[in-house]
């Protein structure tokens, strides 16, 4: 039965290498065998064609066909759409797939048919990336209806080339790209994006497709592998390993002659274990010889680069007369602390475990400061598995001050290289007189931690970091440090520390820093240097290196090198709520003495303070508890009494006063959507602006913001980490990139936008909602393109205005394009299309906002109102305006349900989607009760062609 099977599935596969599909029959399930989304397509043997046959609904549909054709291959097809291709009605053609269902695992060549660009163009897709290799002529679909013929073929070293043509013409080659990032091939697929008006109008004529399937030779190779516990490698393979060909003697470490005692595998992955700790090196190689694959290719001899330090200890610190921290260069097993061994003149209770690596020891007997002592260690092991080796160590006491060691230049993104080598690195420099040995400090890189080891840096020198892997591509008589794991710095933003061996912050940044990122340096090669070593406020103390190599590393005095005092005050950036007795102020930047920061330094009008704490990192947060629990429902302002200074001695400004108080629970009514951008220019993105129209304080971290299916929330995101308060009449600004964000929008106010994840905003249409944690809906809105202005021309960059926050939401009427003077948006500022509710004159049961107005998207009197307010439920009505012919032009309301009170906006579009001309409207009410009442009202407004500017 298996020889069968086999058999059988070879011959499937010969037959899948080529086929041609003429829709002769209509059944997709005979020969070429289409399996997916069958049920929305449907085929045409009359005129030889699959046609797109969904129902009404924006969604999408993927069929495929066996196929693995992909050396010396053509494939041939057609396309006809009966409209325009948009960026939500396009075809995707796989000549290559390595699946059947269309997800985000799906990988392979396709043509791209339409979309944005209107073309024909040709992509791969990797693990979830789209790539264009081959940019098709824009515009040559820009029509309605949009046929188009394709042609791509293939050779077997990987180059490819993309032909179409329309009705009427020959082959035109589109261009020519060589790629051999996937060489194989499974399945032939048919993917349409459509939206609900377009759910039949796609069809594709006969396919052709030729060529053969790709022969695995390739060797298997490396392509990671991890030391553990030092004794033990992971090694993960490209391709699955036969087991019959692993031996131990396939494996040596150089120079030592030692082999594994065991092997263990798992299809690409293989185990081995050494019998013993391998010895400290930074340059260890593990060579691999002999692996054979499933395909008898064999690996090529393979050395295998590893570093392994056991664990040891590199600093013992003296915190108080009775108390040691031993630091140690790896973190530690805390299992097994209890079990360690300290032998000194000391009598040391158990040991207590501090942080990852370091442990702290306490002793009846004082111990003297700057006296040598001996202790010694044993029993001691890391979390990695290795165990410390009997060690006698000396110890002595100094104490270090925060910023003896700073940081001075940081190249966290080196490409695109200008003449630099192609490597991160940290630079710090001794602003001390006295030289200092590094051993033992920490570099933290956004929390991972890595351990100097022993460098003795000179008074007034630099140094650069860097990872040791990196080491030999450095010239030698440079001053460079090369550290063991050091994490890779992230290009956009980040954290990097640098404490002394006793937990000391010595200095400390955090980027993106204050630089310009319209600058071409931006995009990489460029490294930020420090300005004046002596100025310890970040924001105003950085800039790019002016050096033309890109930076100036390793002893070469920075570029940008001046003197820049900081004459900066500090100042609150904001506070945030921990709980009714506990807020946190956030400074600009670290404030210098912060021992004599105590309850007398603020003073807060009607309640008095009990503590306050200061960050041990950054000394840029105060948290502050009072002495009694505040009350909601009040806003209180504080007042620093006493200096407050940054290590320049900029004092704070006394009369500085900073709102706060206790957030109150969110009740439905308290927060509004009140702006929405779903459809940002190719550059921007997306925003949702909220607004408080309570008279509460709230905290921004109890707001949740999804989307919703069947009025349920998809997916909460938090649009708040810090316990922010929200307070009333206040803007919060949710988006996911806030660098394009303010590039977009400069003049928004930074205090009030949150960047944080949004959820998938449609271009076409889709909802937003505000939610509470638990997925209570606060506010809800469901948006389409066609709520903007009808005579725009483009709404991309567009936002939607809520022209009254305390309308409901979901009215239609409630909803205006932004104008065009105000830049089509006001993120954080009053919209430009707000209007205040009002009745003019209450005892009128109906009236206009204005006596004129001016549909000209200017921002100013853009749409006329009309207010009502009838007193009792039960009233239906109809809304009609008529040209000063008598002619109706619109119908606003055609016999639609009332509230007691509510409005209708006009903005200057006739039932025919045309702008009406300047001249007197009558606006006709014609309303009725259910008790048989009749309310009748006619009044006149006129269109005008606006204020000259």
């Amino acid at each position: 039965m298996r020889s069968f099977f086999l058999f059988f599935f070879l011959t499937s596969l010969n037959i899948s290498a080529q086929f041609v599909e003429n829709w002769q029959d209509s059944e997709f399930a005979t020969a070429p065998i289409w399996q997916g989304d069958i049920s929305r397509y449907k085929i045409n043997t009359s005129d030889q064609q699959l046609n797109l046959d969904a129902i009404a609904e924006s969604s999408s549909a993927f069929i495929t066909t066996p196929s693995t054709s992909i050396n010396n291959a053509n494939w041939e097809f057609s396309v006809k759409m009966e409209f325009n291709p948009s960026s939500s009605n396009y075809v995707k053609i796989f000549l290559t797939a390595n699946q059947s269902a269309y997800n985000d695992d799906i990988e392979g060549y396709y043509v791209m048919v339409g979309n944005t660009q209107d073309e024909v163009s040709l992509w791969r897709r990797t693990a979830g990336t789209n790539t264009k290799i081959i940019d098709g002529t824009d515009k040559i679909l820009d029509s309605s209806p949009a046929n188009v013929s394709v042609l791509v073929k293939r050779d077997d070293i990987g180059n490819w080339q993309l032909f179409s043509k329309l009705e009427t013409e020959s082959y035109k080659l589109e261009g020519e790209a060589n790629d051999v990032t996937i060489n194989n091939s499974s399945f032939f697929g048919i993917y349409c994006k459509y939206s609900a008006t377009r759910s039949k109008k796609i069809s594709f004529g006969p396919i052709t497709v030729s060529g053969s399937e790709f022969i695995d030779t390739a060797k298997p190779k490396v392509i990671s592998h991890q030391l553990i516990a030092g004794n033990q490698f992971s090694i993960s393979f490209s391709k699955n390993i036969n087991p019959l060909s692993v031996s131990i003697n396939d494996f040596d470490i150089l120079g030592q002659s030692i082999h594994p005692n065991s092997v263990s595998f798992d299809a690409a992955l293989l185990h081995i274990k050494f019998e013993d700790y391998l010895n400290d090196t930074e340059e260890g190689i593990l060579n691999i010889k002999n692996i054979k694959d499933e395909y008898e290719n064999i690996l090529q001899d393979t050395s295998l680069h590893y570093s392994f330090k056991r664990i040891k200890l590199i600093k013992a610190k003296v915190n108080t007369d009775n108390r040691i921290q031993l630091i140690f260069n790896k973190n530690l097993n805390p299992v097994t602390i209890n079990s360690a061994s300290i032998v000194s003149e000391f009598n040391f209770g158990a040991p207590i475990l501090i942080n990852d690596s370091s442990i702290q020891l306490t002793s009846e007997k004082s111990i003297t400061p700057d006296l040598t002592h001996q202790l010694t260690v044993s029993g001691v092991e890391s979390d990695f598995g290795d165990m410390i080796k009997d060690s006698t160590f000396s110890i002595i006491y100094q104490k270090p001050e925060r910023y003896d060691i700073v940081f001075t230049e940081l190249m966290p993104d080196p490409t695109p290289n200008i003449e630099l080598f192609d490597t991160e690195y940290i630079e710090i420099y001794n602003r001390r007189d006295y030289a200092v040995n590094l051993e033992g400090m920490i570099i933290d890189v956004n929390g991972k931690q890595s351990i100097l080891k022993s460098y003795e840096l000179q008074a007034h020198s630099h140094v650069v970091l860097i990872n040791q892997n990196k080491l030999m591509q450095w010239p030698s008589n440079m001053s460079v440090l090369g550290i063991n794991n050091l994490s890779a710095l992230s290009n956009s933003a980040g954290t990097i520390i640098l404490y002394h061996p006793n937990s000391l912050v010595s200095d400390v940044i955090q980027y993106p820093l204050n630089l310009d990122e319209t600058s071409f340096k931006y995009e990489g090669g460029w490294s930020f240097e420090r300005i004046d070593y002596n100025n310890h406020q970040q924001d105003t103390n950085w800039a790019y290196s002016n050096n033309l190599d890109g930076g100036t590393p390793g002893g070469a005095e920075n570029s940008v090198l001046e003197t820049n005092p900081d004459v900066i005050p500090p100042y609150v950036k904001y506070i945030s709520f921990i709980d009714s007795s506990n807020f946190e102020f956030i400074f600009s930047e670290p404030l210098k003495d912060i021992n004599n920061i105590n309850s007398l330094s603020i003073e807060v009008e009607g309640t008095s303070i009990a503590n306050i704490i200061i960050d041990s990192i950054f000394h840029n947060r105060l948290r502050v508890s009072f002495t009694d629990k505040l009350p909601a429902s009040q806003t209180f302002k504080a007042h620093f009494t006493s200096p407050i200074i940054d290590y320049a001695n900029n004092t704070l400004d006394n009369q500085h006063s900073l709102r706060f108080g206790v957030p109150e629970p969110i009740d439905s009514f308290d927060i509004c959507i009140n702006e929405l951008l779903f459809n940002p220019v190719p550059e921007g993105v997306d925003f949702v602006e909220l607004y408080n129209r309570s008279n509460k304080i709230l905290n921004k971290t109890d707001i949740f913001i999804s989307s919703l299916t069947d009025m349920i929330p998809d997916e909460l995101e938090n649009i708040d980490g810090k316990q922010q308060l929200f307070f009333p009449n206040d803007y919060v600004v949710i988006t996911e990139d806030l660098k394009k964000f303010l590039i977009q929008y400069p003049t928004a106010n930074k205090e009030l936008i949150n960047a944080f994840d949004l959820p998938s905003l449609k271009d076409d249409e889709g909802n937003i909602a505000i939610t509470k944690n638990t997925g209570e809906i606060i506010d809800y809105f469901a948006y389409n393109d066609d709520m903007h202005f009808e005579l725009l021309r483009d709404d991309e960059g567009v936002s939607l205005e809520r022209i009254k926050p305390n309308t409901k939401t979901n009215t239609p009427h409630n909803w205006h394009s932004a104008s065009k003077q105000s830049g089509y948006a006001t993120p954080t500022q009053k919209n430009s299309q707000f209007i205040e509710p009002n009745i003019k004159e209450p005892n009128k049961w109906i009236n206009l906002n204005k006596p004129e107005f001016s549909p000209n998207a200017d921002g100013t009197d853009d749409f006329l109102i009309i207010n009502y307010i009838l007193g009792e439920p039960g009233w239906s009505g109809t809304i009609t305006i008529f040209n000063r012919y008598g002619q109706r032009i619109k119908i606003l309301a055609d016999n639609e349900l009332l509230g007691t009170k509510g409005f209708f906006t006009w903005d200057g579009i006739t039932d025919n989607n045309k702008k009406a001309s300047m001249g007197i409207y009558v606006i006709f009410a014609d309303l009725f009760s259910a008790k048989g009442e009749k309310k009748q009202k006619k009044m006149t407004a006129v269109v005008t062609a606006g204020a000259m500017k």
